[in-house]
């Protein structure tokens, strides 16, 4: 082997290491890229995470809301339909007081007339 072969096989041996040394760079970069890049979509996981449990807790008091929804349009239809009796009584009254007025007007001109 001459001097010049082994030139040959150190250049390409040294132009091997440098392109492996890139590759290695490069590869270990893009790890620290990824590795960065998954905890910060970790982090928003558990933004997430926390954002759907207090949905989750939102909604397990739904059907007690329904039902507390119910009682309270009962009780508005309770009140509906005693003002709709009261409603009634007072047209009565009212009819009744239309009477006695037109009686008593009746009986003054009577009174009237006779003195």
């Amino acid at each position: 082997m001459a001097i010049d072969d082994i030139k040959t096989y150190a250049y390409l041996a040294s132009a091997a290491l440098s392109i492996g040394a890139m590759l290695y760079a490069w590869l270990s970069a893009r790890g620290k890229a990824n590795a960065s890049a998954i905890s910060e979509l970790d982090g928003q996981l558990g933004e997430h995470n926390v954002r759907l449990v207090r949905i989750e807790g939102a909604l397990e008091t739904l059907p007690e809301l329904r039902q507390e929804l119910g009682r309270v349009h009962q009780r508005v239809d309770d009140v509906a339909a005693v003002t709709h009796k009261i409603d009634g009584q007072l047209g009565g009254i009212d009819r009744n007081v239309e009477l006695i007025t037109v009686e008593l007007v009746k009986k003054g001109r009577e009174g009237r007339a006779a003195t």
